[in-house]
């Protein structure tokens, strides 16, 4: 899920297809905090506000 908020490489076909089923409401996904930490820590490391 890092890679998707992140945005650092392109999708898989299995991922992609994932996201689209997010995006449709088809499913729905939960997560912790412990994910939405992980993805802050490069945009803290840069201290990139935007993306904070």
């Amino acid at each position: 899920m890092i890679s998707v908020v992140e945005a650092t490489s392109a999708y898989g076909v299995a991922q992609a297809h994932f996201i689209a089923s997010l995006d449709s409401g088809d499913i729905e996904a939960v997560t912790s905090e412990l994910t939405v930490a992980e993805c802050l820590v490069n945009p803290f490391m840069d201290h990139d506000l935007k993306a904070i």
